[in-house]
């Protein structure tokens, strides 16, 4: 069901401002990144941190989370602002997003960013397809910080790019929706919702 006036509601959901985060994945020689906002800490338990990151299926860097079962989550200032861009305006299949931006390798096999606030390396235990997201609950097994500042958020980014680079993610963003909306659509059907 289709809520009749849609633009209420999307107001209301720009009020939310969360992290930028910079995911990075590795495997078989391969590797990618992209610009995430729907990261967060889903333990309590401060001897068993874990995180989630809802990722979009279509996207390269999911497909090598799957594969390794690890990722690497970087929070970001407002620095890395360009970065946070062509992490989220390129793909990383047929391309390496990484070429010439400082990186190393965690002993688990995770790709960190050199630059960044702080870095998580996490060991997915969970995925779950939702739709147009995949949803991976991970231990944190590594963390650490390679700067300061204070995080970049989501409107802090978008008021930093050029009205050119915010109209560029917006078309991005509104084709992977409408390409996703059928997988989003059977999985609401198949949970009975």
């Amino acid at each position: 069901m289709q809520p009749a006036n849609l633009a209420p509601i999307d107001s209301l959901l720009r009020l939310v401002d969360r992290e930028i985060w910079l995911i990075t994945a590795a495997h078989n020689g391969e590797r990618s990144g992209l610009t995430a906002t729907w990261v967060s800490q889903v333990s309590l338990d401060r001897e068993r941190p874990a995180i989630l990151a809802g990722l979009s299926p279509r996207n390269f860097t999911t497909e090598l989370v799957r594969s390794s079962g690890l990722l690497a989550a970087h929070l970001v200032t407002h620095e890395h602002l360009q970065l946070a861009f062509k992490f989220a305006s390129q793909s990383g299949r047929g391309q390496d997003k990484l070429a010439g931006i400082a990186t190393w390798l965690h002993e688990s096999g995770a790709l960190v960013l050199t630059e960044c606030r702080a870095w998580f390396v996490a060991k997915v235990f969970r995925q779950v397809g939702a739709g147009d997201r995949e949803f991976f609950w991970a231990h944190v097994i590594a963390a650490g910080e390679s700067g300061s500042g204070v995080p970049l958020r989501e409107h802090a980014f978008f008021q930093g790019l050029t009205a050119e680079e915010r109209l560029q993610l917006k078309g991005l963003r509104d084709a992977d929706a409408v390409a996703l909306r059928p997988l989003a659509q059977q999985w609401r059907d198949t949970t009975g919702k």
